[in-house]
């Protein structure tokens, strides 16, 4: 799931091309410290962003530990998914179920080719 993120998204990931990312400024940071951080620390503070206003407790850092369990995004696509796409973070203590939630999510978004939840955890 990374390689989707680096190649797909991070390339596009820049304040010219998304001024709505100035949304994500801390307050006492200005716009030419922002346009320093690269894509993938944008990125991160995206998710971050979206994770703080949704039930999950967590934070994100890196790409590669946070996020192997696939809760974090379906705390991120419950935030992101319209409405009545059905993303649920209701059975999120089940690994191998959180891992289908998240599938279902990406494949209603339309987002990247599935894989199994059996890859996924493997």
């Amino acid at each position: 799931m990374l390689a989707i993120f680096q190649i797909g998204l991070l390339s596009d990931i820049n304040l010219h091309d998304h001024p709505n990312l100035a949304g994500l400024l801390s307050d006492s940071e200005s716009v030419d410290v922002f346009t320093k951080l690269t894509p993938e620390q944008i990125l991160i503070r995206w998710v971050n962003y979206h994770l703080a206003r949704s039930p999950c407790q967590r934070q994100v850092s890196n790409f590669t530990t946070d996020i192997k369990d696939s809760v974090v995004y379906i705390h991120l696509l419950s935030q992101i998914a319209p409405k009545d796409a059905g993303v649920t973070t209701s059975a999120e203590k089940v690994c191998f179920t959180v891992v289908q939630l998240m599938l279902s999510g990406v494949m209603l978004l339309e987002c990247c080719r599935t894989r199994s939840a059996l890859h996924l955890l493997s």
